[in-house]
């Protein structure tokens, strides 16, 4: 009894009495592992600092959380509730959401089920549990929707639509909801891109290598970064030659393969197993291409500080391609579950940037490089919608609180 109260007393220490001002973010993820995740978070928090400075702000994670200071290296200190001293996630939430004024579900794309019916379910569990219970604002800031119907997650979505704010980052999955019939629709872009590298110091490692890539440049080399995923069911053998064989084709070039994620899984190749495996490959006596393994490379900040110095980047991973647009870099993605086709909308390339990494050919994917790397249209281009993106992210996310919501 007394241990039941000590751990109750903790908890009403830290409950906020005024609503006013109190906000609750939800990550996309458990943790923080993702760099894409910090980016997410990190801009999130910054820019409503920004637009309202006396904001209470707070994070919950519906599962034990173990703290590795993800946010407190880009200076940020909140909150995070978690359930490590036995809370169930859904008694935890409701003490919580009694306190506070506005509910942030950072959605990105964990809503739509395609990394599991049930999973999204909760975080729709979770805004129902604010809006009714605690007569919170709710806002789902900057998600994507994907191709997939399943009619659980529609009948959710549409549901929670009646009184959620919905801003979707992209155009196709904006059109895909309110094909649906959702309400509360509002067109943004991903709030990554409002991310903002230089506001943090990067590591020796990364200054370093920062340095190494500059001088090479100036040396006429062309810089391409590159991150791929495999699962450890799929044969990536394939793909990864057909990638590795296109860039052969190319003279002068060094390539740096990037981290995106310190996390390790059960299912697929961690980003240091896949890197190993890349630089294995690249690095094969028969037929070597010269890189570095920048696995060393600690946190979102330092990718996109090393992304702004390449040529090029190639990638698996939405973020990283965002990564890349937001230094006016252009990314070729291998993509998956209808996601990346509303990102790519929000800008004017002339050549397809987008692959299936089971259906390409080498020919296919060696045009959309050499473009990349020799039209010299892009980079105003990018600069311009980039410049267009921030802004209309920016004003989406200050919209919030200009209409009382």
């Amino acid at each position: 009894l007394y241990k039941a109260y000590v751990k109750l007393s903790a908890f009403f220490r830290f409950l906020p009495v005024n609503r006013k001002g109190k906000i609750l973010i939800i990550p996309p993820d458990y943790s923080f592992g993702s760099f894409g995740d910090q980016y997410m978070i990190v801009s999130l928090i910054e820019n409503i600092r920004k637009i309202k400075p006396d904001a209470e702000i707070s994070i919950f994670m519906p599962g034990n959380y173990e703290e590795k200071g993800d946010l407190i290296k880009y200076g940020i200190n909140v909150p995070i509730y978690d359930t490590k001293n036995g809370w169930k996630p859904s008694r935890l939430f409701r003490r919580i959401v009694s306190g506070i004024e506005t509910l942030y579900i950072v959605g990105a794309d964990i809503l739509d089920g395609g990394c599991g019916i049930d999973s999204s379910l909760k975080y729709y569990n979770y805004m129902d549990t604010a809006h009714f219970n605690g007569k919170v604002n709710v806002v789902i800031n900057a998600f994507s929707f994907n191709d997939k119907n399943y009619p659980e997650i529609t009948k959710r979505i549409k549901q929670v639509s009646e009184y959620a704010m919905l801003n979707v980052r992209d155009e196709i999955s904006y059109n895909r909801l309110e094909k649906l019939g959702c309400k509360n629709l509002n067109k943004t872009a991903d709030i990554a891109f409002l991310f903002d590298e230089t506001l943090y110091d990067y590591g020796e490692y990364c200054n370093n290598l920062y340095n190494t890539l500059k001088k090479e440049k100036e040396n006429g080399k062309r810089i391409i970064g590159i991150h791929l995923t495999s699962s450890k069911q799929e044969d990536y053998k394939p793909y990864l030659a057909k990638i590795k064989n296109a860039l052969k084709s190319l003279s002068n070039i060094l390539v740096v393969i990037l981290p995106h994620d310190k996390r390790v899984y059960e299912d697929k190749y961690s980003d240091e197993e896949f890197a190993k495996i890349i630089e294995d490959e690249f690095k094969s006596q028969d037929n070597p291409i010269e890189c570095i393994n920048a696995f060393n490379i600690s946190n979102g900040a330092e990718v996109k500080h090393i992304a702004a110095m390449t040529d090029l980047i190639i990638t698996t991973r939405m973020h990283l391609a965002i990564s890349a647009l937001s230094k006016c870099v252009a990314p070729i993605s291998f993509v998956y579950q209808g996601k990346f086709e509303g990102l790519y909308k929000l800008f004017d390339f002339k050549e397809n940037l987008m692959f299936n990494k089971n259906n390409f050919t080498e020919e296919e994917l060696l045009k959309s490089i050499n473009y990349v790397l020799e039209d010299k249209s892009i980079k105003p281009m990018l600069n311009k919608s980039v410049k267009e993106i921030k802004e209309l992210v920016f004003e989406k996310l200050k919209g919030i609180f200009d209409d009382g919501k």
